[in-house]
Parts: structure tokens; C-alpha cells; sequence
């Protein structure tokens, strides 16, 4: 979909978000988007203080753009951790809400037994009826997926200042 007018493609959210507008998605041999790699990083104190990148497509609420991305400490290094900014809908380097901690760790068996054990990372999201299900891979060993009323998650983001209580409303469910 295009804002303004234009396609808008996302670079980087490390740590600022870095995006691009072209007017179409048929480039001509040898065009290129230049992207800029975010050197500076999130505030040490953040849970989320070493972006290592965006997951799916943002998603289009009446609220903004919902983006998910996967991030780690620098104080846990390896446990890679699911988060959520709302960005503005007609200019997505605005984040107008930002989850104060992650919405998915790696807590459960399949997120800690594999290839890359203690990992969870956005891969795709699909909104039915009022849920979004949130698909995410799992120690590089599994797809899993969760879901929450998109209004309620919505709702806490949105009043969510101090200490997150956000990863309490996806539900998750073990074989």
C-alpha cells in the first residue's frame, strides 16, 4: 500500500526507523535502493538495545502501523526477543507507541531446544475476524505461532508506559 503517494520501503529501526519512497516496485537493471546501516544503538538500559531486524510487513490499523521486530540485550546476548512499535500512518518514521519490553521470549521447550537455542523471531502475521495470529520461528527448529484479540493488544500498546505487562496477552500454546 502507499503512503502519500509513494511505496514506502524500511530500511532499518536501529535505531531510528530509516525508510525510503519510490513511486514503483519495477526497478530497471542496476537500480538499487541505497540503505543506510543504523550504527548507533537503542539505549543501553532497553531490553531491546541491539536491533537485529524488522519481521513481516507492517501491518494497517485505524491506530498506525503495527511492526513487529526481533531484538536482543547486550547483558543477554544470544536470546533473541520479539517487540512491536506502532508507527503513524502517513509518516512511518513516527513511532507513536513502542512496547517497554517484548511481546515473545524464548520460554517454552521449542524455543530453546535447537538449532539456535533461546531465539524467537517474527516471520508473518494474518489478522481473521478481530485476532491477530503472530507466526514466529523457534530456535531455528520450528514455526510456531500466537494470537491475541487485535483491539485488546492494541489497547495495552497503546497505554503501555512503564514496566510492560504486553507479554501476558498472547497465548501460546505447548504440545
Amino acid at each position: 500500500e502507499k503512503i502519500n503517494g509513494k511505496y514506502v520501503v524500511l530500511h532499518s529501526i536501529n535505531p531510528e526507523i530509516l525508510v525510503d519512497y519510490i513511486d514503483d516496485l519495477n526497478f530497471k537493471e542496476g537500480e538499487f535502493i541505497y540503505s543506510k546501516y543504523g550504527g548507533a544503538k537503542a539505549p543501553k538500559y532497553r531490553w531491546d538495545n541491539w536491533i537485529r531486524g524488522a519481521g513481516p510487513p507492517p501491518i494497517k490499523t485505524d491506530d498506525g502501523w503495527l511492526l513487529f521486530y526481533h531484538a536482543m540485550d547486550t547483558r543477554d546476548p544470544g536470546r533473541y526477543k520479539v517487540g512491536v512499535l506502532l508507527l503513524d500512518l502517513n509518516d512511518p518514521t513516527k513511532v507513536l507507541h513502542r512496547a517497554n519490553s517484548p511481546i515473545l521470549e524464548p520460554d517454552k521447550w521449542y524455543e530453546n531446544d535447537g538449532f539456535k537455542a533461546g531465539v524467537v523471531y517474527a516471520i508473518g502475521t494474518a489478522i481473521i475476524d478481530d485476532t491477530l495470529f503472530l507466526y514466529y520461528g523457534g530456535a531455528d527448529n520450528y514455526i510456531c505461532v500466537a494470537h491475541v484479540n487485535l483491539q485488546d493488544f492494541l489497547d495495552v500498546l497503546k497505554r503501555d508506559k512503564k514496566k510492560s505487562m504486553i507479554i501476558d496477552i498472547f497465548k501460546r500454546k505447548d504440545k
